[in-house]
């Protein structure tokens, strides 16, 4: 019966270049490690770093120093050039969903204030009308059930006679309008407010 032999093999390879610089900038010193990889059958089994070496073994290994610094300056440039136009793509997104995020904040401003006019609206057409005119014998009653009239002929009787004769006139005209200057005259004598004079057409025209 054959058996398949199992291959093992060790190979040391480069694992990284250490490169340090003292505050002034100057260079400090430098450290290459190597590692050793072993394998069977071509799978890694093991790797195991080394030890600290000075960078001059690099060069009995045949290694060229000076290039792989370049090509790691090099690789660092492109890096910093990949870095810097992911980090523009970024800001460019961020500003443009500021725009839009500026947008939608006008757009829902202009939605309030939108409903806020509706709102307006329908609380202006839920307010009771004003009543503009009531038939001055609803009036009258009205005055009489608050036991006013009486003071209402004592002002009536202290106006000058032409004065009086056209208030009675106006007495006797079917309607009296909120806003007729006989009205603005009462109000003034009894010291009312508009909102009591109001008050006083709404029980008129519900006579």
């Amino acid at each position: 019966m054959d058996v398949a032999l199992m291959t093992i093999e060790k190979q040391t390879v480069p694992y990284c270049l250490n490169v340090v610089w003292d505050e002034n900038g100057k260079l400090k010193g430098a450290a290459f490690y190597e590692q050793d990889v072993i394998r069977d059958d071509g799978v890694i089994i093991s790797v195991k770093q080394g030890d600290a070496q000075p960078v001059a073994v690099l060069d009995h290994k045949g290694v060229d120093v000076t290039g792989i610094i370049g090509k790691i300056g090099v690789a660092a440039v492109a890096l910093a050039e990949q870095k810097d136009a992911e980090l523009r793509a970024a800001q460019a997104d961020v500003q443009r969903l500021t725009g839009e995020r500026d947008g939608y904040q006008a757009r829902v401003a202009a939605l309030d204030s939108e409903a806020n006019a509706l709102r307006a609206e329908i609380e202006a057409l839920k307010a009771p009308k004003p009543i503009l005119r009531v038939p001055t014998a609803a009036l009258l009653i009205v005055m009489e059930r608050h036991e006013l009239t009486t003071q209402l002929n004592a002002i009536l009787a202290a106006l000058p006679a032409e004065q009086g004769r056209e208030v009675e006139l106006y007495l006797k005209m079917p309607y009296t309008r909120r806003d007729h200057p006989l009205v603005a005259m009462v109000q003034q004598a009894f010291g009312w407010t508009d909102t009591e004079v109001d008050a006083l057409f709404v029980e008129a025209d519900a006579v």
